[in-house]
């Protein structure tokens, strides 16, 4: 019964009266990332302590989940104006619109991990993985493992999304080229800010501060989903202390926010509490980050190809 209702639950739309219409611990949130980031990046090159730049990461992770947050409908209910409060992006690398259309589809789909029907997947299909040359071999087992995904996993999920975006805009797919054109001119003003205001070389801020921080958050999405015979099992549960889980803003709970989509990152834990012993009964359970690493650091989490017989 309890997983009727959450099914029921997860197809809540953003006119769901429960939820607020404009979410201001979020708002509030989002204005202190920037404000720490206005103000870190100004102190840095004023004083030309260019060491402390990598201290900004966390910052630039936390405005990725923010702007997960608004895909979902946070902090408001008009996703126009979510879009616009979220689309100028410190991390410089994935716009918004490519984000959304992608992420939408990962969770539309009942395919979970699926490599051929989830835009999230980082399973190869078999006839993929015969294909590959022996070295993208070794740097797929590579980035199997833990400390593989946090040093290469950001340039491998760049170099991915730089072709399907290359196909997307040749095509002009969808929203693409509008999308593209609001994160070049995002991008501008960010750029403008570091090194027009701050003096900030832009390929020390890049390697020192936007790569980390998209490291940061594959730590997040490293566990997140691996495949199960019951599909409700192939989305991870992973128990994390305030510091990380402020930093995913709770979508470390990721069953949670995959049953209850529109649930805000603040209720979450309280969500999980309630239903916990049904999201604990999984095979997917971590109780912290430290147990991931402990396990998958130099190990793979999950096989390179889908372990589906099917695939």
């Amino acid at each position: 019964m309890s997983e009727i209702q959450s099914s029921s639950d997860s197809q809540r739309d953003s006119k769901d009266p429960s939820i607020a219409s404009i979410e201001w611990l979020t708002v509030g949130l989002l204005g202190a990332v920037w404000s720490a980031l206005l103000l870190g990046t100004w102190i840095i090159g004023s004083r030309e302590i260019w060491f402390a730049l990598p201290l900004l990461a966390p910052l630039v992770t936390l405005h990725s989940s923010l702007v997960h947050e608004a895909i979902h409908g946070h902090p408001t209910r008009n996703p126009l104006v979510n879009e616009c409060l979220l689309t100028i992006n410190p991390g410089l690398f994935i716009p918004y619109g490519a984000f959304r259309d992608s992420h939408r589809a990962h969770h539309e789909t009942d395919e979970l991990t699926d490599p051929e029907l989830d835009t999230e997947s980082n399973f190869l299909t078999t006839a993929k993985w015969v294909s590959m040359g022996a070295i993208c071999k070794r740097l797929r087992l590579v980035n199997a493992t833990l400390v593989g995904r946090l040093v290469t996993g950001p340039l491998y999920t760049l170099s991915t999304f730089v072709r399907i975006e290359a196909r997307r805009l040749i095509d002009n797919e969808g929203r693409t080229r509008l999308g593209w054109a609001s994160h070049i001119a995002g991008c501008s003003v960010v750029v403008y800010w570091l090194a027009g205001v701050c003096g900030i070389s832009m390929v020390s801020y890049v390697l020192l501060v936007a790569y980390p921080a998209m490291s940061l958050l594959t730590l997040r999405t490293y566990a997140e989903h691996n495949w199960a015979k019951r599909p409700s099992h192939r989305t991870a549960i992973v128990e994390s202390s305030w510091p990380l889980s402020l930093l995913f803003l709770n979508n470390n709970l990721h069953a949670v926010h995959h049953d209850y989509p529109q649930v805000p990152w603040y209720q979450l834990p309280r969500v999980y509490r309630q239903e916990k012993s049904r999201f604990d009964d999984r095979d997917n359970f971590f109780k912290g980050y430290r147990e991931i690493f402990r396990q998958f650091a130099f190990k793979a989490y999950a096989p390179v190809v889908h372990p589906s017989p099917d695939q």
